[in-house]
């Protein structure tokens, strides 16, 4: 019996229905469709899980960090990309004593298991990329939260510079207003010294005068 007919009949002792799709024959488990791909090489054995995911042509780079980090985490199982899409395959060699249905849940639970695996990636992926934007969203709201209360703090300065300028300005009208006072009172107390000095000189010129009167009146 050649090894297609064997792997053939180990799945259906397991339960599962396959359909020849010329290359290969396709069986479905827990809601995947998995594809049994027959080889020429009767010690190679290829199980693929077909499009698991589309890969994104405008952003390429994302298809392939995926890619790699399948082939990273998971055992045995590698990620590649095929017309578009990215396909999960499962190789092994087989070595003539195997239990071929041990074998083949081996295969299938991997291949499931790595399935999980880039589905809870990429949801991950999703959920940091929404974390990334709220923190960058909440950065940029304490970025105007701080340049607001700068400006109020530089407002609440212009203030007070002004009420004090306004303060000094008010005090300096006081001391002027002081000044004047002063000097008016200066001016005035001047003047009543200038007068005091007038009528004295006065007086002194009327003195004189009777004095040479008298000298007249004496001669």
């Amino acid at each position: 019996m050649i090894m297609k007919e064997k792997v053939l009949d180990a799945l259906k002792a397991l339960g599962f229905e396959t359909k020849d799709f010329e290359i290969g024959y396709g069986f479905e488990f827990e809601g995947s469709h998995f594809l049994y791909l027959p080889s020429d090489d009767e010690q190679f054995l290829s199980i693929a899980l077909p499009s698991v995911h589309e890969f994104d042509e405008e952003n390429e780079l994302e298809g392939y960090k995926l890619m790699n980090k399948v082939n990273r985490q998971m055992k045995y199982v590698k990620a590649t990309r095929i017309n578009g899409d990215i396909w999960l395959f499962f190789e092994r060699n087989l070595l003539g004593d195997e239990d071929l249905k041990e074998v083949l849940q081996q295969m299938i639970f991997s291949l499931e298991a790595a399935h999980f695996f880039m589905q809870d990636w990429e949801e991950n992926a999703e959920d940091d990329n929404e974390s990334d934007e709220d923190e960058d969203d909440n950065e940029s709201d304490e970025e105007e939260e701080d340049f607001e209360s700068d400006e109020e703090d530089e407002d609440s300065e212009l203030e007070e510079v002004e009420d004090d300028e306004f303060v000094v300005d008010e005090d300096i009208s006081e001391e002027e207003d002081t000044e004047t006072e002063e000097v008016s009172d200066l001016e005035a107390e001047f003047r009543d010294l200038l007068n005091k000095f007038i009528e004295k000189c006065d007086e002194n010129g009327n003195t004189d005068s009777k004095k040479d009167n008298s000298d007249e009146d004496v001669a």
